[in-house]
């Protein structure tokens, strides 16, 4: 289908349970971290929202990162990709990272972690 999925560990089953998501202080003064956590959170750097209309449980927040303006979210999140959109789990660790991705993709993804207990 031309998207290109990527887990940042190799394997989602394992990536999960692996990194916290780097904290970063962004261009408004407020921390990344403090964007996300206590549900699923879909982020989008330098890429528009999914339609997570009909997944009300997700919060959906979208950056503008430039490298020159916060080169460490730039680096930690982006590397050499100019966008990428992540689910970070509530407690605030990766769950999986792609290039582009659908609803469908966020869908399915969300219940390979918790089992077919959502939505």
């Amino acid at each position: 289908d031309g998207k290109t999925t990527i887990d940042p560990f190799g394997n989602l089953r394992e990536s999960y349970l692996k990194e916290k998501a780097p904290d970063a202080l962004l261009d408004d003064g407020t921390f990344l971290l403090g964007h996300i956590g206590g549900q699923f959170t879909v982020l989008s750097l330098n890429s528009d929202r999914c339609d997570l209309s009909d997944m009300a449980d997700i919060a959906n927040v979208a950056l503008d990162v430039s490298a020159d303006k916060n080169p460490y979210v730039a680096e930690r999140y982006l590397g050499v990709s100019k966008h990428a959109i992540y689910l970070i789990r509530p407690d605030q660790h990766i769950a999986a990272r792609w290039d582009q991705c659908s609803a469908q993709d966020i869908r399915n993804a969300i219940k390979l972690l918790c089992g077919d207990s959502f939505g």
